[in-house]
């Protein structure tokens, strides 16, 4: 779908997260997590930031959402383990 920017790594994801960026789940496919967001032009603003390393974000703040996309990503691989 062209409305969704996806991404495997999980420090950009919460980076994007952290940032506000529509996010809708992730997804596992085969043994990769991907972090779906809504395609936009903040979200492509802001992951450009983000690899060129000129993102600033409140650091408890990007733990806390690096902790919880951990959680989901934990959770949903016990889901697909137990099928």
């Amino acid at each position: 779908m062209q409305n969704e920017y996806k991404t495997k790594d999980l420090y950009e994801a919460a980076a994007l997260k952290t940032s506000a960026c529509p996010y809708f789940g992730c997804e596992k496919l085969g043994r990769t997590f991907w972090f779906i967001f809504e395609n936009n032009p903040f979200t492509q603003k802001t992951a450009g930031f983000y690899w060129n390393y000129k993102l600033s974000l409140d650091a408890k703040t990007l733990a806390d959402t690096i902790r919880n996309l951990k959680e989901i990503i934990f959770s949903q691989n016990q889901k697909f383990e137990n099928m």
